[in-house]
């Protein structure tokens, strides 16, 4: 066999396993809650995680010439502070659900978030079909 083939053979393989090795678990992370994160922060240090809460109130310190956001999040009367360095999503206040992506510094005691998404209840509940308005 051809010993520039079997060279370039070995090249690409390598290269394949180093991609599913190295690059999809920080690229999917786990879904966590924060309960546990708070519960058990050094079982997460470092992992690249997902997790989801509410914004708390009054948390939110947007620092414009750092591009630094800082808030706290909180689901099931568990809060975790988090920091992220980029841009504030618009619709950033209120009562809206924060959709995390980052990893947890056990240092700094932060969930430092890569990825910051919003979702607001209120744009998600439908009306009756017939228009009548319903008290729940």
């Amino acid at each position: 066999m051809n010993k520039k083939v079997l060279i370039g053979s070995f090249i690409i393989i390598t290269a394949v396993f180093s991609l599913l090795l190295f690059a999809t678990p920080g690229a999917t992370g786990v879904e966590v809650s924060i309960s546990e994160i708070v519960a058990t922060p050094e079982k997460f240090d470092g992992k690249y995680i997902l997790a989801t809460g509410d914004l708390v109130q009054d948390s939110v310190t947007w620092d414009s010439k750092a591009i630094e956001l800082r808030f706290a999040v909180s689901h099931e009367g568990s809060v975790m502070n988090v920091l992220h360095k980029g841009i504030r999503p618009d619709n950033f206040e209120g009562d809206v659900i924060v959709i995390l992506e980052g990893k947890y510094d056990t240092d700094q005691q932060v969930f430092v978030a890569d990825r910051l998404k919003t979702r607001c209840p209120s744009k998600y509940e439908g009306g009756h079909p017939d228009g009548v308005q319903k008290d729940y």
